[in-house]
């Protein structure tokens, strides 16, 4: 299960946005599925790669198999950039690669395990480019 973009999106450039909000929906601040989770404590934007480092986490740990896991972002952002050394003008950038917004307070990822579920958390936690926290139910 590799993570892929959004199959069908409207036929527009996006632009980059201000993502200073916090998450107040009841069902993204919260566990739901599972036991364990990491919170996000600041706004910002994961790429494509960031979330497959997660899933390859939580897939590569042997005694986690039968575990559940999931991941709560979506790519839902595409973002453009143009090559190096061009000159100004001539447009926008072609795609360069998906993006999902996160909000402070938002559960990015859920495991439903508790005695390695919480030592993989941490190791997720570490490697995210936003500060987040473990909760549980």
């Amino acid at each position: 299960m590799s993570l892929l973009p959004p199959k069908k999106i409207k036929f527009r450039r996006w632009h980059k946005g201000k993502i200073q909000l916090t998450e107040h929906r009841s069902t993204s601040t919260s566990v739901s599925s599972g036991t364990l989770g990491l919170k996000a404590l600041e706004c910002g934007r994961m790429t494509v790669h960031q979330l497959e480092a997660i899933r390859k986490i939580f897939a590569k740990n042997r005694s986690f198999k039968k575990e559940q896991f999931w991941i709560r972002l979506q790519l839902s952002v595409p973002v453009s950039a143009k090559p190096r050394e061009i000159r100004m003008g001539k447009g926008k950038g072609s795609l360069k690669y998906w993006a999902a917004i996160v909000r402070a307070g938002m559960v990015i990822a859920e495991t439903g395990s508790n005695q390695n579920g919480l030592a993989i958390l941490k190791k997720i936690a570490y490697m995210l480019p936003v500060k987040s926290v473990i909760i549980s139910r």
